[in-house]
């Protein structure tokens, strides 16, 4: 078992604990100091070629160390997209771990992609995905509890420690090295310094200015904003969500009922880098919505799911949830849930002019999901790709077990299609 990037956490490291505990063999290909750091006396090796050698390097090594698996973060890392082709030639199974589209405390396990990308939507729409029962749908409906605590201190200095690793020696001991993020460790940081001071006044003016709006029984849309960082909205057309202001609140006030209120809700991990506030005031100023327009950091999401008579996302883990309460949803992006009888979106082509132009038909008139579609489709999904744990904190040991497990049981993938 080979393993590529992981959290900047010590989760990888107790994976590979629990491979070894289970018999199997590890290796740690690191390709920054950050990487080193987290792997604790067990075998690795470091990649300090240039990106465009990475692909013939890794081949040569799955092939030296007879590697059957391939462990990663994420399937959108350079190297990661990279080493996921050489695998699959390689007749090697690419394991991608991330965090869960269920939350809190689940975790995501795919082979060969994940998200939009995930394999489990074809084996859905063509049927290949065995159907839960009605009890495990119907268990789909409720909110999940958390059961692991976790400590934002210690993640943080776990996440310091990465990345000021590799700011102070990359450029001695990986100089070709360049991380995934679009934004610098430093300029992130300062982000955060300043959301811990104006997060709590923050939330509070959240939910006061959310209280009168879920106490009207006019329509109220959501739309969930998420990560600008994220590889999902980095990877989709245009790469941000900036772009999608003007046209979606446009499309909104042409056609969303009279009095209806359009909520814009802030990532609840949001480091305050983007400018959203002024740009979704002045596109509401243009359209005369500066009352029915409301952007908020905070709120309660389960309280505006319920009262939402329509949710937009890119392609948010916001979806699988608005699915689970039967809520009307709309993609700009693609999903992985984005399909015929669960999304409003799913007939529309990919490209997002044409999914824009489809918004002023949701907001006039939002389609609710298929309730017994939408809830058999979220349990298989959890079935097959979810398992409980976390990245940090008590769930790390869980989780890593439970990975484990699953990788060393899973069946091969076929590749002999491609």
């Amino acid at each position: 078992m080979a393993l590529l990037q992981g959290p900047s956490s010590y989760f990888f490291d107790l994976v590979g604990d629990a491979l070894i505990e289970r018999g199997a063999e590890t290796l740690r290909i690191c390709f920054c100091v950050g990487d080193r750091l987290f792997w604790r006396r067990k075998p690795s090796l470091f990649y300090r070629g240039a990106v465009e050698a990475w692909p013939q390097a890794l081949a040569e090594i799955l092939a030296a160390r007879g590697v059957t698996d391939l462990l990663m973060l994420g399937d959108s890392r350079p190297r990661h997209r990279l080493a996921i082709d050489v695998a699959r030639a390689a007749r090697v199974a690419p394991h991608i771990v991330e965090h869960g589209y269920f939350r809190p405390d689940w975790l995501t396990h795919e082979i060969g992609g994940m998200a939009a990308r995930s394999p489990f939507g074809a084996a859905w729409a063509s049927g290949a995905a065995a159907r839960p029962t009605l009890q495990e749908a119907e268990a789909m409906r409720a909110p999940d509890a958390a059961l692991y605590r976790s400590s934002f201190r210690d993640y943080a200095a776990m996440d310091v420690a990465y990345n000021l690793s590799n700011v102070a020696t990359n450029w001695i001991a990986a100089p070709r090295y360049a991380g995934h993020s679009n934004i610098s460790p430093l300029r992130e940081y300062a982000g955060w310094l300043r959301k811990l001071v104006v997060a709590p006044s923050r939330a509070r003016q959240a939910e006061a200015r959310l209280a009168p709006v879920l106490a009207d029984p006019r329509p109220l849309f959501l739309w969930a904003l998420q990560l600008e960082t994220d590889f999902q909205i980095r990877d989709a057309e245009g790469g941000s969500q900036r772009a999608l202001i003007a046209p979606l609140i446009a499309a909104f006030a042409a056609a969303a009922p009279s009095g209806a209120r359009l909520v814009v809700k802030a990532h609840p991990l949001d480091n305050t880098l983007t400018p959203w506030r002024p740009s979704i005031t002045r596109a509401a100023a243009d359209h005369s919505l500066e009352a029915r327009v409301i952007f908020v950091e905070g709120g309660d999401l389960e309280a505006l799911l319920a009262r939402a008579a329509g949710v937009v996302t890119v392609n948010s883990s916001v979806g699988f949830r608005a699915l689970a309460v039967g809520a009307p949803t709309y993609c700009l992006g693609e999903a992985l849930y984005d399909a015929p009888g669960l999304t409003a979106s799913a007939e529309r082509a990919a490209a997002i002019a044409e999914r824009l132009a489809g918004l002023r038909a949701f907001f006039a008139s939002p389609r609710a999901p298929d309730e017994t579609e939408a809830l058999a489709f979220l349990a298989a999904l959890r079935r097959e790709t979810q398992f409980r744990g976390a990245f940090d904190g008590e769930g790390a040991a869980p989780g890593a077990a439970a990975l484990a497990d699953r990788i060393l049981g899973a069946a091969r993938p076929d590749y002999s299609s491609g």
